[in-house]
């Protein structure tokens, strides 16, 4: 039996149980929930082998998990390549080919936000003892998006963690870019994509200089997926199953007899053009004295990374719980506006903010989503990638997962708020007692973030030469520091200037 506590228990029956105890089992899941005092209401479901429901994997860790290949991608595309094909992007998580605009920070509570030389000698290399926040724009004009990532090395500390996502939720909130929160060992395929396939991961905290020695294993195949991660420098860090490049005087890379031509192909992006391969057990004495002397290595377990389904949840936290119902069978109209959903993709955990959705800043939407992962029955990797979008700047990445994406799904959407007004014959919005009435009042109220999106993703509502109608009358004297009857009886000139100055015109 699988308990869930009041959420409900399952009984499994496997395949050479005989018919009778078949026929019991959710009778003996019954006195099962009597004798542990359960409400009489708890559900309980029985599942036959091999004929397992999604709601029932979803609570057990890796269930058929299928390493599938990496798929062959042009060397350089441009992102409406992804764009026109959001399946491809979402499978292999790119949005274009990584040549886009970056800047990327050194992150620590000591020093702040210290920008990071990507030409020199240190290029494409990260040390697992600090944070890095990385502002990537991909896209021109209109099209133009940010995602800001922040990466956690395995050993930094806890503090500059802090520090880094708050420099990265500030740089998100700043440009309305997507935000992606990842962790050493868990690294997005597009931010490796940044790198071609070189980011190289070296132990310890800041350098200016490359160690005149260090061991990295190679892992991956592809420019999205392939990386070196740094291993201490003797004998037993090597492993039969991989690739191995030692960096010295006279660098070369070694292959284990079981790695794969794929891996020693990823070895040749990273590994100097001069560097000889070396096959397990053609050595020579030199290579040895490198590692300290000979001697016995073993095998790292393989990561088969985690479930493949797809699992979209109301985004809800109660006592410190994630409680939000599943939706089965999800679509596009599953994503209501008034709520952010968090879609478990499986190597991401997605959180949609709906435009009228609660105001939630990025830092409060990562720690729910974090909730999700530690309370999460199959024991989820607490290191899985995070990401957070709002409606209308769903990136290719995103849409794949649903289908039949429709891009004016929401054109005309109406709030409940309206709706509920609307059929009780009432104004949309109300006014406020104690001041002037204008036509101020006849308009619908947006947030602020929504009125400053580009017009082909504004309601259908919105006068694009009168947003600043559609503020609500606090968001109006909070931003113009003056009620709209003040406002309406300055000139024009000055009306202008105060809504370019807010991002209105």
């Amino acid at each position: 039996m699988i308990v869930q506590g009041e959420t409900g228990v399952w009984a499994w029956v496997g395949r050479e149980v005989d018919a009778r105890e078949k026929l019991e089992a959710v009778r003996n899941a019954r006195g099962f929930v009597k004798k542990k005092g359960y409400s009489s209401c708890v559900p309980v479901a029985r599942a036959l082998e091999g004929e397992e429901p999604p709601e029932l994997k979803t609570l057990l860790r890796s269930w058929d998990v299928v390493k599938t290949r990496p798929l062959t991608l042009p060397p350089c595309f441009d992102p409406e390549y992804m764009t026109e094909r959001p399946k491809m992007a979402a499978e292999c998580q790119l949005v274009d080919d990584g040549s886009g605009r970056r800047t990327l920070w050194r992150i620590s509570k000591k020093d702040g936000m210290k920008e990071v030389n990507e030409h020199g000698a240190l290029a494409g290399v990260y040390f697992a003892g600090l944070c890095y926040v990385m502002k990537y724009c991909y896209g021109s004009g209109r099209r133009e998006r940010t995602i800001i990532y922040c990466w956690e090395g395995a050993h930094s500390t806890s503090v500059d963690r802090e520090a880094a996502l708050d420099a990265a939720c500030r740089l998100s909130q700043e440009t309305s870019g997507q935000l992606v929160k990842a962790s050493q060992g868990r690294e997005p395929p597009h931010l490796l994509q940044i790198y071609a396939g070189k980011l190289r991961i070296l132990s310890g905290q800041h350098q200016e200089t490359l160690p005149k020695k260090y061991l990295v294993r190679v892992f991956g195949s592809t420019p999205y997926t392939s990386k070196a991660v740094e291993r201490p420098p003797r004998a037993s860090s090597l492993d039969s199953g991989g690739v191995f490049i030692l960096f010295s005087n006279s660098p070369v890379v070694w292959c284990g007899g079981r790695s794969t031509g794929d891996a020693r192909e990823a070895s040749r992006r990273l590994a100097p053009n001069t560097a000889p391969l070396i096959a397990e057990g053609k050595e020579d004495e030199e290579f040895w004295m490198h590692l300290g002397g000979k001697g016995e290595y073993g095998a790292e377990s393989a990561d088969m990374g985690e479930e493949s389904g797809k699992h979209l949840y109301h985004c809800e936290i109660s006592d410190g719980v994630f409680v939000g119902e599943e939706i089965l069978g999800f679509t596009q109209n599953s994503l209501l506006p008034e709520a952010a959903w968090l879609l478990d993709a499986g190597s991401v955990i997605w959180v949609w903010l709906g435009n009228f959705s609660e105001s939630k800043n990025m830092k409060k939407c990562l720690q729910e989503a974090s909730t999700f992962l530690c309370t999460h029955p199959a024991g989820r990797d607490r290191n899985t990638v995070i990401s957070i979008i709002r409606q209308g700047l769903e990136p290719p990445t995103f849409i794949g997962l649903f289908e039949n994406w429709n891009h004016n799904h929401w054109r005309d959407y109406k709030s409940f708020d309206v709706v509920r007004m609307s059929l009780q014959g009432q104004e949309a919005v109300m006014n406020h007692q104690g001041r002037e009435t204008t036509d101020f009042d006849a308009y619908v109220k947006y947030p602020l973030r929504i009125l400053k999106m580009d017009p082909e993703h504004l309601p259908g509502e919105v006068d694009v030469f009168k947003k600043e109608l559609h503020l609500t009358y606090d968001d109006f004297t909070s931003i113009f520091k003056m009620n709209p009857v003040e406002f309406d009886k300055l000139p024009a000139w000055r009306q202008q200037r105060l809504k370019q100055t807010a991002g209105l015109f």
